[in-house]
């Protein structure tokens, strides 16, 4: 939108003060000091020249000197700090000076300009910090009564009010420009005896151009006492451009002569200045006066500064409120006329199908229409030929989609002709090449405007007669008669004339983009299912493909030069007659679409599998004019189906049975049974068709152990896995032995939705454990009856040396003594020793030995032996255990013979023994590997669900520096993909600025197998760069061998943004939701008052309007954020 400003006489005024440079002066004010340094070093290149008042030093000596000749090191730590961050963010520092052995504190300001740092001393009383809290303190009571306000008059007169109540100035006001830089005192708060200012005008000359320019750059100006005496920079220029320092950013910086002058005209002996901003444009100012000198906090202003920006961000919706019943009755007649446009051929049919509506849509009196040379004249408007001069000489030229004016004749001069209706024009160009407009024309409108004193006399004519400019020196009221202007064009009526206008060439290319929109989809959709397209012209044999088509076959993006030797150069060689002979059957069977895969070879040499779709397309005669096609890559889905066929190979010819259920039940009646292997079948005489829907406890019966049955519901109703032994039975009833596991499966979510459960047929196992013990039985009792032993006993003794009777034939008459467990006494070290070396024990008679230990002897008339033989049981050299022979009726001579006996049934027992460990320490090792298997499974499934599905990204590096892993949001951060990462592929992507660096680095690294951090660039394909934090540690095996890198890429593009938008944030959204919440609230107040009934287009219109505003609202579009700002708050963000 481009607005054209009327044009002035060139007079002499106070506008030749536009050329000043008013942002060079080389002066700054008195009450602070001002030293330019070059960085890094902080060496003064020029001072203020009023050093020596302020700190007692001449500015000379200060010169060429480093800034720690004055600042303490702390200061200049805090400096150095400080100078690389946003420097706005953390002024003012607190410093302070030593000054004849006396500390005086300063605020420090900080800023760049011209490539130097500008340190601005402001001194303070106090040394205290003041921080958030207290500029919140400051500022939450104004913030409340801003809050309450509905209109601009109230914003204005509520922010001057906070304002002089927060600095204590003698009058505040707000000061508004117009469209022609002019201004207007639209609120005012005072002393009582001061003369009003409010609603005088104000020229443009009185601000000039350059000083609204500083004011949209500087949102605050001070000046503490207007009668300063202005102090110079030493030396003038900067050294390193020998040009004047631009101070456009200084808060000491000087101002004009000519501004000092206006405001000692006024009776002014302070001011302060807060500009508001709308739109990155000046609207206007908070100005403060005082009538004496007056010192303002940086703190104060601070706090201003934030109210000034609060007051800024009301504007927008105070304004749109005001106007929100006219914008809502524009947009209901724009409905009508888009409706009128859309149903008729051209769109001047379309405009006077509602002509009596079209004057109105814009507020205007008379309306002309022309298209290609054809004027169509409604309501009051100039002649034609008049009309078309005006377009001929003034709108054509222009070329400008919009021209609006309020003053026509100051741009066109033959306006002032006809002025009584056309003293206001807003034109629209539809088509500068047909010379399609639309013309709105306003009549004049006489107005009285009251200046403060006359704008018009700036000069002064010396007694020499020399012309003079100068400022005015009376601001009485003075009052102009003000002709050929209308009534200005608002706003919102430009805005609903730029929506017709979009509406009209809208309507006007509808199919043709309707076709790039589809167009768009398509190319969106085909890239989102990674799937490429084909057209194959059978009459000129010349193949096209899609981008995507080409990166599935690996080529570069326009590298196929359309043949059908190059399609089946593409191709796998044993595929190629394949691919032929599916063509030419779907050619030859018209009703059969060609559906084929087959693998191609990449130009590094690696397969791809490819599935291919198309459809042949005849002309009447039935020849084949063209085919046209798809593909899409399945190498991951084949990768699957051979491994699939592989575990199903597994399952079907494996022993064991498998048995696949639901989740769920897990209590009565249990999960159903959905698959079973052949090995189940054979295993229980079950078909699939007869436990298909039915639970896995039709297996159990009456001998099934409850306690197995108990261990597993536990574990199912944990979600656990679970391995134990049970008898099941078959079809035919007979029972066997099991030996069972359990496993739950999950899916990508983490839920669980079956169970598998495999069963060993342990039958052979479990009868064999029972001849065996049957047999050592056996062998007790032969022993006892070979012997004519009283009692036998197998004693195992436990790693702590207590003991244990195992097993035990006896006679009848003597105690059993079975499971009884001896203490670590009864087993004393010297016996241990003995045992050890294979050596037997023989008691003769328990009476007659006086060797024995008190405790033994007590033990073994407890149990009534009266003589005994032991032997060790032997296992690895140490002792399992003892068979021991008891003689209870009486004393006993041990034969060699019978010694020997019972040495060898050790030997033997010690053999079985160690038989069945090692078979029991088989099963455990071959538990400990399943559920080793089991978790290892799930915790792969669950480290690839935390990679590939991780915020931060995530890269592999092996030992020799090459990358062979990364996760998608490493790709989405980095810019490539996973292939294209690979070995060194990922440094193309670095920005080649940080490649050489990075890689110096990186090799280090490597060679030192140490960690790795580094802030590197990123350049993406399209160009966008981003910032990312990359971070590595080494990874070592168990055995200290070095395995590589992991590495993590985290995005810190943003956090700058972030870190910018956080004051921003915390102002804006407590205000900005007011204008679109209060748009929905009027279209749908005026649908819920029936204003509409029976007119289903306005009804639909007032809809449309609200949902306009209610996306605004989702998307943050109502916020007045910068671009990034946008993009980065959003309503699902919060």
């Amino acid at each position: 939108m481009n607005q054209i400003d009327p044009l002035f006489p060139s007079t002499v005024d106070l506008t030749n003060c536009d050329t000043e440079p008013i942002h060079i002066p080389g002066l700054i004010q008195a009450h602070g000091i001002l030293f330019v340094l070059q960085e890094p070093q902080l060496k003064i290149l020029q001072v203020s020249n009023n050093t020596f008042n302020l700190l007692g030093i001449h500015p000379q000596k200060l010169l060429r000197k480093k800034l720690d000749k004055i600042l303490e090191s702390r200061f200049i730590e805090q400096i150095h700090q400080k100078r690389d961050e946003g420097l706005g963010t953390i002024n003012p520092l607190k410093l302070s000076i030593k000054i004849q052995k006396k500390q005086r504190f300063f605020d420090g300001i900080l800023h760049r300009s011209d490539g130097v740092l500008i340190l601005e001393l402001e001194p303070v009383t106090s040394k205290q910090f003041s921080h958030f809290f207290s500029l919140y303190h400051l500022v939450q009571a104004p913030l409340a009564q801003i809050q309450k306000t509905f209109t601009l008059n109230e914003l204005c007169q509520t922010i001057v009010k906070e304002i002089r109540k927060l600095t204590g100035f003698d009058r505040v006001m707000v000061y508004q420009f117009d469209a022609e830089d002019a201004g207007t005192i639209i609120a005012e708060d005072k002393l009582e005896e001061l003369n009003p200012y409010l609603g005088l005008h104000y020229p443009a000359s009185d601000i000039p151009r350059q000083a609204r320019h500083l004011y949209g750059l500087n949102l605050l100006r001070l000046i503490p006492d207007v009668n300063y005496q202005a102090v110079e920079l030493f030396p003038v220029n900067n050294p390193l451009t020998n040009h004047p320092l631009d101070l456009s950013f200084s808060v000491l910086r000087s101002v004009s002569p000519i501004h000092i002058e206006y405001l000692k005209n006024m009776g002014v002996g302070a001011s302060m200045s807060i500009s508001l901003m709308r739109n990155q444009k000046l609207w206007g100012l908070i100005a403060c006066h005082h009538q004496s000198p007056k010192s303002v906090s940086y703190e104060i202003r601070a706090a201003c500064e934030l109210l000034g920006k609060v007051m800024a961000l009301e504007l927008n919706s105070k304004e749109e409120n005001e106007t929100l019943d006219y914008r809502i009755k524009l947009n209901s007649i724009l409905a009508k006329f888009i409706e009128a446009i859309s149903e008729e051929e051209n769109f001047v049919t379309g405009l006077l199908k509602e002509r009596n509506h079209l004057v109105e849509l814009v507020g205007a009196q008379g309306v002309a229409i022309c298209a290609n040379e054809n004027l169509t004249l409604i309501g009051q408007t100039p002649e034609i030929a008049d009309i078309q001069g005006l377009i001929n000489e003034l709108i054509t030229p222009l070329n400008q989609d919009i021209v609006y004016t309020d003053s026509l004749s100051k741009l066109y001069p033959t306006a002032e002709k006809f002025k009584d209706i056309g003293s206001g024009l807003l034109a629209l160009s539809l088509s500068h090449i047909h010379k399609q407009y639309v013309l709105w024309f306003r009549p004049e409108l006489i107005q009285t405007v009251n200046w403060a004193g006359n704008p018009n006399k700036p000069v002064e004519i010396k007694q020499n007669g020399d012309v003079q400019l100068t400022p005015r020196k009376s601001f009485d009221l003075w009052q102009e008669t003000v002709r050929l202007k209308s009534l200005p064009w608002q706003p919102c009526e430009i805005e609903i004339a730029l929506k017709l206008r979009s509406a009209i060439i809208g309507i006007v290319l509808r199919k043709a983009d309707e076709i790039a929109k589809i167009n768009q989809q398509l190319t969106l959709a085909l890239s989102a299912a990674q799937m490429g397209i084909w057209d194959w012209d059978l009459l000129t044999n010349q193949i096209t493909w899609s981008r995507g088509h080409e990166q599935l076959f690996g080529l570069e993006p326009g590298t196929f030069n359309g043949t059908y030797e190059a399609f089946e150069a593409c191709i796998y060689s044993e595929d190629r007659a394949t691919i032929a002979l599916a063509v030419e059957e779907a050619r030859r069977e018209k009703q059969k679409d060609y559906e084929h895969q087959f693998r191609v070879v990449w130009p590094d040499g690696s397969l791809h599998w490819i599935e291919a779709k198309g459809k042949f397309f005849y002309n009447t005669e039935g020849e084949t004019l063209r085919m046209l096609g798809t593909v899409v890559e399945i190498s991951d889905r084949k990768a699957r189906e051979t491994q699939l066929h592989l575990l199903e190979s597994v399952i079907l010819s494996t022993n064991d049975s498998v048995v696949i259920t639901e989740a769920e039940p897990i209590n009565d009646p249990g999960p159903r049974i959905i698959y079973v292997n052949p090995a189940f079948t054979h295993m229980t005489g079950y078909t699939p068709e007869e436990v298909l829907g039915k639970t896995p406890r039709l297996l159990q019966g009456e001998n099934t152990d409850r306690t197995a049955l108990e261990q597993i519901r536990t574990a199912l109703q944990n979600w656990q896995p679970v391995r134990v032994d049970l008898i099941n039975y078959r079809k035919d009833g007979s029972p066997y032995w099991v030996e069972i596991s359990i496993v739950p499966v999950a899916d990508n979510t983490g839920g669980y939705t079956n169970w598998i459960a495999v069963q060993r047929d342990i039958t052979a196992r479990k009868q064999a454990e029972a001849t065996l013990q049957q047999l050592n039985q056996e062998l007790e009792m032969r022993v006892q009856q070979v012997l004519g032993a009283d009692r036998v006993v197998v004693y195992r003794i436990w790693p702590d040396y207590t003991g244990t009777v195992i097993a035990e034939a006896i006679a009848p008459q003597w105690p059993k003594i079975a499971n009884i467990t001896l203490p670590e006494e009864a087993f004393p070290e010297h016996c241990r020793e003995i045992y050890a070396q294979g050596k037997v024990f023989t008691l003769t008679d328990r009476l007659c030995n006086e060797a024995l230990l008190p405790c033994m002897v007590e033990f073994l008339e407890q149990i009534q032996v009266r003589a005994e033989l032991v032997v060790p049981i032997l296992q690895n050299n140490h002792i399992w255990g003892l068979l021991i022979t008891h003689q209870c009726s009486g004393p006993r001579e041990w034969q060699p013979g019978e010694i020997e006996l019972i040495q060898q049934l050790a030997n033997q027992m010690a053999i079985a023994i160690q038989q069945s460990e090692l078979y029991q320490q088989l099963q455990n090792e071959l538990k400990e590997r399943q559920q080793v298997a089991i978790a290892l499974q799930q915790s792969e499934a669950e480290f690839r669900s935390l990679s590939e599905n991780s915020p931060v990204g995530i890269f592999r590096i092996d030992a020799q520096g090459q990358w062979i892993y990364t996760n998608p949001r490493c790709q989405e951060i980095c810019g490539y993909t996973f292939d294209q990462a690979l070995g060194d592929g990922w440094l193309a992507f670095v920005h080649p600025e940080d490649q050489e660096w990075l890689m110096e680095q990186w090799s280090q690294t490597l060679s030192e197998q140490g960690e790795f951090l580094a802030e590197v660039r990123y350049v993406h394909k399209d160009g966008i760069i981003h910032f990312a934090q990359m971070r590595t540690s080494p990874l070592y095996q168990t055995s200290c061998q070095f395995m590589g890198y992991v590495g993590t890429v985290e995005d810190i593009t943003e956090r700058r943004i972030i870190e910018q938008m956080k004051s921003e944030f915390i102002s804006i959204v407590s205000h900005e939701l007011r204008t679109p919440l209060s748009s929905i609230r009027g279209s749908l107040g005026l649908l819920a008052a029936g204003v509409f009934n029976n007119q289903p287009d306005a009804t639909q219109q007032m809809l449309d309007i609200a949902v306009h505003d209610f996306w605004k609202i989702s998307t943050g579009g109502c916020f007045r954020f910068s671009a990034k700002g946008r993009n980065w708050f959003r309503f699902s963000n919060l």
